[in-house]
């Protein structure tokens, strides 16, 4: 058994993603073992499918993969055991996430409990294989701010566009401009848009409700609409609910290999906050 003396944090270079790992109170057992103590330098990667580590820590600021991004990611894996392809834990902070579909995740929290991988799917793809499913704790925090610039975004107010031109019959000079939403405490929500309807003076529409779980989604929830102090009909308030979930559906975060199920959800200091689990078969760090 080798004991790792004075490590430093070394860059190792894998196929397609360069990784800065760095390495702390590492007990490594190696193939071609010694008693003479090794530093940082002599650790290369074709080292590391023969060993092992107390733990593992991978720091990544300001990353741009193919279709999302994080401002930071800290990735930490305890008691990580190369050879026989197991961990104990693995536990995985993110800030500023942006995904496929334009939210942006102000913080994201991943905790496991142990588990086997794929070691040559680890190093030479850059992700967790898993023999088995296993369940994972998540914690997600979602800003007002982020939330408003997700409901202005084009596409956003394109969905939400389609949605009313196929209840109304096609109305296709309907648009929508300004969309703002506030987080008002005790999981309630009001949102408002100014819509449009050809050359017409834009008519300001409210929308208030709750943010709860059903089903194990992030819903809004008994949606109503006014118009003034005009209430618009309920089968329009409902084809509003049914785009909005679908639009913050949790699971297009993480795809079909990292399924989130909300267990509650938490609105407070203009931040929504949803603790739930996942459902993970893989867990890939993408390729730069």
């Amino acid at each position: 058994m080798l004991k790792a003396a004075s490590l430093t944090p070394k860059t190792l270079l894998v196929p397609a993603l360069t990784l800065s790992l760095a390495l702390s109170s590492i007990s490594a057992s190696f193939a071609q073992s010694s008693a003479v103590p090794i530093n940082a330098g002599s650790v290369a990667v074709v080292d590391l499918p023969a060993s092992s580590a107390k733990s593992i820590s991978l720091d990544i600021e300001d990353a741009r993969f193919a279709s999302r991004s994080v401002g930071h990611l800290r990735l930490k894996a305890d008691g990580i055991d190369f050879r026989n392809g197991f961990l104990q834990a693995l536990h995985a902070h993110m800030t500023n996430g942006n995904f496929d579909n334009n939210i942006k995740v102000d913080e994201f929290h991943i905790n496991t409990a142990g588990f086997s991988f794929d070691t040559m799917e680890l190093l030479n793809h850059q992700r967790f294989v898993l023999d088995n499913p296993i369940t994972a704790a998540v914690n997600l925090k979602i800003s007002e701010k982020n939330l408003n610039n997700f409901f202005a975004h084009p596409k956003t107010v394109e969905k939400l566009e389609n949605a009313l031109q196929k209840k109304t019959g096609g109305m296709k000079l309907l648009r929508f401009s300004n969309p703002s939403l506030e987080l008002m405490g005790k999981n309630r929500v009001k949102l408002n848009v100014l819509m449009i309807a050809g050359d017409a003076v834009g008519a300001p529409l409210e929308m208030t409700g709750e943010m709860r779980v059903k089903r194990q989604k992030l819903e809004f929830n008994n949606l109503e609409i006014s118009s003034g102090k005009t209430a618009l009909p309920v089968d329009i308030a409902a084809v509003f609910e049914k785009q909005l979930n679908s639009l913050i559906d949790l699971e297009k975060l993480g795809k079909h290999h990292f399924v989130i199920h909300a267990r509650n959800v938490n609105i407070s200091k203009k931040m929504v906050e949803i603790n739930g689990d996942a459902a993970m078969t893989r867990l890939e760090f993408g390729k730069i």
